[in-house]
């Protein structure tokens, strides 16, 4: 239905009619309900421009007049959306829909209203706009009624006038028929209310007083056949102007612009008037000078940071070109960290971060050719576990260091060097391809830096270094484990260290101060005005905003921790290159109080800056990364008391004796002079004896003393450092094993999590093929290994590569597609939006589209429908009770994708992979490092996971994603009740898949979606979640039977075959009944 002119109407029947008041009048209202779902009001001037709309929905009013758009009274920008209200403009337009009920609402700011209502409207609606039965004339006519009567009819008076009818309305025959002379709309109503135009318009009789009923009819028409509309506008007839820049006016003209961001985007053709790109360029939107430009010509973003075409920049691991308005971009290696932070925390070579709960001696890192191992012990104190000692073994010679400093450094071996980087932090040089640091305080962490040569050749808990994070945890018999407590355990030390616990408890919720302290503190984390949001773009803070909470509750060093995790993150930034200057200064728990004269440093190394250092042979090399710290002001160096003193009064070091500043000293029977931290001797020193070697070693070494042979010391390549734990060994040439006492080496057992296996028994699983061979599996990967993406519940992500990440938008979003280097088509693209509830509410589904070549299969409304349906044989689709199977091949290759979705909120995406193809979107790229799947839709990469999701819309007029407030924070009102109906999660229910699924992202996801529901105990949200963790241990081969009449019932038959016996529902029914719901 619309409206334009001096009041000329088009009825949702078709039907026109002429009225011309200037009271305030319902032009269409929801007139069925005892709740209208919508009313739409209007007002006119007398020179015909609409002066107000009212568009009242059932939580909120939105009000449009001559100032601006207000909800609820408070001004808004465009676009906007809120609670399924979506306001932003539309060409020359603005286009008001809400997506819950069909409605849609667009006008011109002067005399042009239009209202568009979704068939399940028929008969419900009244107002200006009619009834919508059908019949033009039906209800809203019947009896002769002539149009002003009707339309005064639907007059809503503002309590602050009295409007009076209008008694007349006015017909004239005229109608410039230049604008689309071969349209198949009918001329003749078009005609009347162009001739009413001439007689009411201000300059009566003039062209210009009909422009607004021409430019209905080509809007009509452009609909229809929009190649008969003309370039009609002339200079003296209804012209619009200059266009700005280099812009062209055109009538029929598509609002989806094409522009330097999206210089494809495509959408159904909805042409409207207005200003427009000629053909063959781009609007410039990145320069923001409206200006029309080839895409060659079309700069590039990084950082908000603007580059022209062909620009170049560089960074720590790609190179980047900018070209046609992306970000062509080739990786270079740069070297890969792991860390062992914050007590437990443990980040991977390849980005894998996790955390583990036991106590034992772990191999932190072994390398597969060089003879060293890096071992970490985890232990007990104040009844919690944290890591206490770090132990390096290179050819049977160790050192160790606890949370404590080691004194007399630095120091040199055959095999490594240690000296104190900086006053926090020791660094250990082995080799120029591997750094190792160790941070003293706050928190003992440690730091190893690989380069190139150690790639794909390490073990441990580090993971092997191969870039692909999927495989982080293969255990030590080279089996991956599915979660992180059976991985370390297989990488302990000592056989009879207990298993790691697997249950991960939120020590947050233990105390409601200790959890309000954590929040308030480590919030700075997540603060873009703060210092640590300069990084944002680089390094996401959520994960260490998260770790800092669970720290903080965690331990009883509270300030410790806390500033432990900030520099973390301080640390994760400077490792990107970007330094956040004084970041101590967010919270005053962190400050630092140099002893004596020292100073601190935001570059705070001293490396060179001690009069240790002075001596000969003294050696340290700079640090990676930039390290604060206490350290010397220039010209001074540090002294064996702590004091910064000029070179003059530094004292000499000769093993770990010193001697003062100008003494004299006997060494070898040589006369000694201590001048500036150096000795200087008459003669030549005297050299160690042969064969013998200085070596240091803080630790009792009998703990590298060689046991009896066993067949967990087989399995991870450890017999020279296992522990002697038992009198009784196996005779020689035998090994202990776990399961078959002593055998021979070859037919040593395997283990898988909890179990041992005897030698040669096969395991089979989705990917790979392991068969036990003394002691460990050899596994072949088969030559197709599915990956698997999954966008679950109130936005919850996990991509081909294993990112995790949330984003909850309001838009339809790209999730895959095998177009991303800008080319025109692909060959299939697969789209996800949310169906908002009509209540204005949260989420109640998903709809899904897979498009394969030119055919498209839409997943919405619990089915599925194939366009064009002659098309059906192009998919296979498997349709049960509770889940849609979608199974299509891609095009020009033998890759098949397989979609799950549960006719709600979970989809779940499955690749087959067989032939190499480039992959983007919200699922990543599918090569196995989780650490660049944030690429955004311009080929550049980022680390915000909103940033990235909101690069994907479909369509780039749909508002951003700005911030992600936590439900829970919004409605704390809700938190118990989450946390008490997702406990299920972590009960005993699921206990048997809590060895093979990691249970701790989805009860996280399950809390985080039933603070958001708005109808508690009714909505769907908790259950979504809590199947999405019971599939994913259906996958594992647990089965699990979770769901209850009373908790998340699927009712498959009308008589339920469950029985209440004592506190909970037994299922008494036939097994065989293929009806009843089954859980697996």
């Amino acid at each position: 239905c619309s409206t334009w002119g001096f009041g000329h109407f088009h009825t949702f029947d078709n039907f026109m009619y002429d009225f011309s008041g200037t009271c305030n009048y319902i032009l269409a209202s929801d007139c069925r309900s005892l709740t209208p779902a919508f009313n739409v009001q209007m007002r006119r001037d007398a020179l015909g421009s609409i002066q107000c709309i009212v568009i009242e929905l059932p939580s909120s009013t939105v009000r449009v007049n001559r100032e601006g758009i207000t909800l609820d009274g408070r001004n808004i920008p465009l676009p906007f959306f809120s609670e399924g209200v979506l306001i932003r403009t539309f060409g020359i337009l603005v286009r008001l829909e809400v997506k819950p009920i069909n409605l849609i609402v667009m006008w011109n700011r002067e005399d042009y209203l239009t209202v568009e209502v979704g068939e399940n409207f028929q008969n419900r609606t009244c107002g200006l706009c009619g009834d919508f039965n059908g019949d033009p004339l039906k209800s809203e006519f019947e009896g002769n009624l002539i149009p002003f009567q009707f339309a005064n009819e639907q007059q809503e008076d503002d309590p602050n006038e009295a409007c009076l009818p209008l008694e007349s309305a006015y017909l004239c025959k005229e109608l410039l028929d230049k604008v689309a002379l071969h349209c198949p709309v009918d001329k003749e109503l078009y005609v009347i209310r162009c001739q009413q135009d001439l007689c009411l318009g201000p300059e009566k009789g003039q062209v210009q007083s009909s422009c607004s009923t021409l430019t209905e009819y080509a809007r009509v028409c452009a609909r229809i056949a929009p190649e008969t509309v003309s370039r009609w506008r002339t200079a003296s007839l209804c012209t619009v102007g200059h266009c700005p820049e280099n812009q062209v006016y055109l009538e029929t003209g598509s609002p989806c612009r094409q522009t330097c961001s999206r210089p494809r985007f495509r959408c159904p053709a909805v042409y409207n008037p207005g200003c427009f790109c000629p053909n063959g360029t781009v609007l410039d939107n990145i320069s923001e000078k409206s200006r029309c430009v080839q895409l060659e010509e079309c700069p590039c973003v990084n950082n908000g940071h603007k580059y022209r075409a062909g620009q170049r920049r560089e960074s720590r691991c790609e190179s980047c070109v900018c070209l046609n308005s992306r970000w062509e971009c080739k990786e270079r290696f740069c070297p890969h960290t792991c860390a062992v932070e914050g007590g437990s925390h443990v980040t991977s070579f390849d980005s894998h971060k996790y955390r583990f709960h036991g106590s034992c001696t772990y191999v932190l890192l072994k390398d597969i050719q060089l003879p060293f191992i890096i071992l970490i012990w985890m232990g007990c104190t104040s009844d919690h576990l944290l890591l206490l000692r770090v132990l390096l073994h290179l050819d049977r010679h160790g050192v160790q260091v606890e949370n404590q400093k080691v004194q007399h450094l630095p120091l040199r071996t055959e095999h490594f060097v240690i000296f104190n980087q900086s006053s926090s932090f020791l660094q250990v040089d082995m080799w120029p391809w591997l750094t190792l640091q160790l941070q003293l305080q706050p928190v003992l962490s440690v730091y190893l830096r690989a380069e190139k040569k150690l790639f794909g050749l390490t073990k441990g808990l580090c993971g092997n270094f191969n870039d692909n994070s999927r495989d982080d945890f293969k255990n030590s018999m080279g089996i991956r484990e599915g979660i992180a407590s059976r991985f370390v355990h297989s990488w302990r030390l000592r056989s009879r260290c207990a298993s790691p616990r697997n249950t991960d408890p939120d020590p947050c919720r233990w105390s409601e101060a200790d959890a309000e302290y954590a929040s308030t503190h480590c919030r700075a984390l997540l603060n873009k005005s703060s210092v640590f949001g300069q990084c944002h773009g680089e390094v996401n803070p959520l994960s260490y905003f998260k770790r800092c909470l669970y720290e903080v509750c965690n331990y009883e060093e509270t300030q410790d921790y806390l500033c432990g995790a900030l520099q973390s993150y301080s640390r994760a930034c400077a490792e990107k290159g970007m330094v956040l200057k004084n970041w101590w200064n967010e919270t005053v728990h962190c400050a630092v109080t140099c002893p004596q004269n020292q100073e601190f440093m935001q570059n705070g190394s001293l490396c060179g800056r001690t009069c240790r250092s002075l001596s000969p042979g003294a050696t340290c090399s700079p640090s990676p990364v930039l390290l604060e710290g206490c350290s010397c002001p220039p010209g001074t160096y540090l002294d064996q008391l702590g004091s910064c003193v000029p070179p003059a009064s530094c004292p000499c070091f000769e093993d770990n004796r010193y001697f003062p500043a100008g003494s004299a000293v006997q060494l070898d029977g040589l006369t000694c002079l201590c001048s500036s931290g150096v000795l200087d001797c008459e003669g030549s020193r005297g050299l160690l004896p042969q064969g013998e070697e200085q070596v240091y070693c803080c630790s009792p070494c009998a703990s590298l003393i060689p046991c009896p042979d066993t067949c967990l010391a087989e399995r991870g390549d450890l017999l020279d450092l296992m522990t002697c734990e038992s009198e009784c060994f196996c005779p020689n040439g035998q090994y202990e094993d776990e399961l078959l006492g002593c055998v021979a080496p070859e037919d040593c057992s395997c283990q898988q999590g909890e179990t041992f296996y005897q030698a040669n028994t096969v395991l089979q699983t989705e990917c790979q093929s392991c068969t036990c061979r003394a002691g460990r599996w050899d596994c072949v990967m088969r030559s197709v290994c599915p990956g698997t993406c999954v966008q679950y519940g109130e936005g919850h992500f996990r991509t081909f590569d294993d990112r995790r990440f949330v984003f909850d938008g309001s838009c339809a979003y790209t999730l895959l597609q095998d177009t991303c280097d800008g080319a025109d088509q692909g060959r299939f693209s697969l789209e996800s939006k949310v169906v908002l509830c009509e209540t204005l509410g949260p989420t109640c589904s998903r709809a899904v589209r897979l498009t394969v070549g030119d055919v498209s299969i839409e997943l919405a409304g619990e089915t599925y429908t194939i366009t064009p349906p002659s098309a059906s044989a192009n998919f296979t689709v498997h349709d049960n009770s509770l889940y849609l199977v979608v199974t299509a091949t891609i095009p020009y290759s033998s890759n098949k994708l397989v979609l799950i979705w549960n006719r709600n909120m979970n989809l779940i995406v499955k690749l087959m992979k067989s032939t190499q193809m480039s992959l983007c979107g919200l699922c990543g790229n599918f090569n196995g490092k989780a650490s660049d799947d944030f690429r955004l839709r311009s080929g550049d990469l980022t680390s915000d996971a909103v940033a990235f999701a909101n690069s994907w819309r479909t369509d780039p007029g749909c508002p951003l994603v700005q911030e992600q407030p936590s439900p829970c924070d919004t409605n704390p009102q809700r938190r118990a009740w989450a946390h008490r109906k997702c406990d299920i999660i972590r009960s005993p229910v699921f206990e048997p898949c809590h060895a093979q699924v990691y249970y701790l992202p989805f009860y996280d996801a399950c809390v985080r979606d039933a603070c958001g529901c708005a109808l508690g105990g009714d909505c769907k949200c908790v259950c979504n979640a809590v199947a999405m963790y019971a599939k994913e241990c259906l996958d594992q081969g647990v089965c699990v039977d979770w769901r209850r009449p009373d908790f998340c019932p699927v009712y498959c038959e009308f008589y339920n075959s469950h029985q209440l016996a004592g506190a909970s529902y037994h299922y008494t029914g036939n097994g065989s009944c293929s009806w009843h719901y089954q859980p697996c």
